[in-house]
């Protein structure tokens, strides 16, 4: 299972998310007229270790998700239940998932990128490491 994967189901079957965000969650970009809040994620990098005995099996993954919302408090709650649905990630591919860690968060506001829309973004960079089935 990839990280992108990883992702996308723990947000759909988180309760909190899907609360504020409903289905809205899309990999790299948002689709033109996208209603917020929504979220973006975004595979940034990712480490396959081996051995000499095995090759791949565990991946370590840089994923970013952008929470995007026209007002600052439906942005910082989107990212506060994306870091929670990741962080206490159990879903079908917990057993692949050998630990979720945030690196990074950050805030901005984009006037004018999206039909003219101001929007601000809260965005959190984790690291995920999971097992990959060997190929």
């Amino acid at each position: 299972m990839s990280a992108g994967d990883i992702v996308y189901k723990a947000l759909a079957r988180s309760s909190a998310f899907s609360a504020i965000a409903a289905d809205r969650i899309y990999p790299l970009v948002l689709p033109e007229s996208v209603d917020f809040p929504a979220a973006a994620y975004t595979v940034t990098g990712t480490n396959r270790h081996s051995s000499h005995d095995e090759i791949g099996g565990l991946a370590e993954a840089t994923v970013r998700v952008d929470c995007l919302a026209e007002t600052y408090a439906s942005a910082k709650a989107l990212a506060s239940a994306t870091r929670v649905a990741l962080g206490g990630y159990t879903g079908s591919a917990a057993q692949a998932v050998q630990g979720v860690f945030v690196t990074d968060e950050s805030q901005d506001y984009s006037p004018d990128d999206i039909e003219s829309r101001r929007y601000f973004v809260h965005t959190i960079t984790f690291t995920i490491w999971h097992k990959e089935p060997n190929t």
